[in-house]
């Protein structure tokens, strides 16, 4: 996805998304998903940034890999893991680098 750098704080977003489903004969309906990501920031808000003393950084960048188990009709239970590089807006503290995410949910349709 593209917008205008001058327009937007977010100028470009790329996402790859790969799907497996029913990977193993004893679970056809489980799915397995990975997810990359990268966002670029609007190189004018990053210089305005700059220009307030900021520090800053001009893209984040994520990889997700989630397991969702089918454990009953309508009912299905997920656990991923995520790593984000740069998992803040454009400015950031010295201590901000990456982050490490341990996702689990549960989703019941009815």
């Amino acid at each position: 996805m593209y917008a205008p750098p001058d327009l937007n704080k977010v100028s470009q977003y790329y996402e790859l998304r790969l799907y497996a489903k029913g990977l193993f004969d004893s679970r056809p309906s489980d799915q397995i998903a990975i997810v990359a990501t990268n966002t670029v920031w609007s190189n004018f808000a990053v210089d305005a940034a700059l220009a307030k003393g900021n520090l800053v950084h001009r893209d984040s960048t994520a990889i997700l890999g989630t397991y969702t188990a089918h454990l009953a009709p309508g009912i299905y239970a997920s656990v991923g893991l995520a790593y984000i590089n740069n998992p803040t807006s454009i400015t950031h503290t010295r201590q901000t680098g990456h982050a490490l995410n341990l996702l689990v949910s549960t989703s019941i349709f009815f």
